[in-house]
């Protein structure tokens, strides 16, 4: 008679019985994740800061002060933050939220009333929604993370 055995990773202390996810490394695993995105991201900004990239044919020196302001913000902020993911610190993940934020609450400003240099900086719409599911799916990873570091003796 054959008896067939889960493989060393997929038992706990050799019960026999299959391992719960580890929620933890999902998380770790996620940040890492959104490391990389911040950092295209951040580096994306710093193509228009450096005179690489354009809007509509206008180069960053001509953006309304706004504008300029806010991709400075997110040039570093992006930057910051992809450092921070990487290493898995807590201040990556506020830091990355900030930015966040920043990005939604303009472009939620752009369609209320659209005008000025929000509707400039606005993204489009799909990009918007991916952020809040990003977010959304990281405030859960986190929380399940947490539960499960929470309930292990």
């Amino acid at each position: 008679m054959s008896t067939t055995k889960l493989p060393a990773a997929m038992t706990i202390s050799g019960s026999g019985r299959p391992q719960d996810i580890d929620w933890g490394i999902i998380f770790a695993g996620a940040m890492r994740l959104l490391a990389v995105v911040a950092m295209v991201r951040g580096l994306a900004h710093w193509l228009f800061i450096c005179g690489l990239a354009q809007i509509d044919g206008i180069e960053f020196p001509d953006w309304s002060i706004p504008l300029q302001a806010t991709t400075i913000y997110l040039a570093i902020m992006d930057l910051v933050a992809s450092v921070g993911l990487w290493m898995l610190a807590t201040w990556g993940g506020v830091v990355w939220l900030l930015g966040i934020g920043l990005c939604t609450a303009i472009d939620l400003a752009a369609m209320i009333s659209p005008g000025g240099w929000t509707t400039q900086a606005a993204r489009p719409l799909i990009v918007t929604l991916a952020d809040l599911v990003l977010v959304t799916a990281y405030g859960c990873l986190a929380l399940l993370a947490k539960r499960q570091a929470n309930a292990k003796p």
